[in-house]
């Protein structure tokens, strides 16, 4: 595969992955503002999400060396 395809590639999953985050954004504040029930948990799981995508991160760099 050349590097052109795999740049164009990488372009169109950071642009899909983009437009999913902000929907997920959109849905989990909706879901904040009309039940105010479930704020903590939507809070505890922000605060969480960053070492999911560490977590994720190290795994691909293990599966791609």
């Amino acid at each position: 595969m050349s590097q052109q395809l795999k740049e164009k590639l990488i372009f169109i999953s950071a642009i899909t992955v983009a437009i999913l985050i902000i929907i997920a954004a959109g849905i989990t504040g909706y879901i904040a503002i009309t039940d105010p029930n479930s704020r903590a948990e939507i809070g505890s799981a922000i605060t969480f999400s960053p070492f999911i995508v560490i977590i994720f991160y190290y795994l691909y760099k293990a599966t791609k060396d």
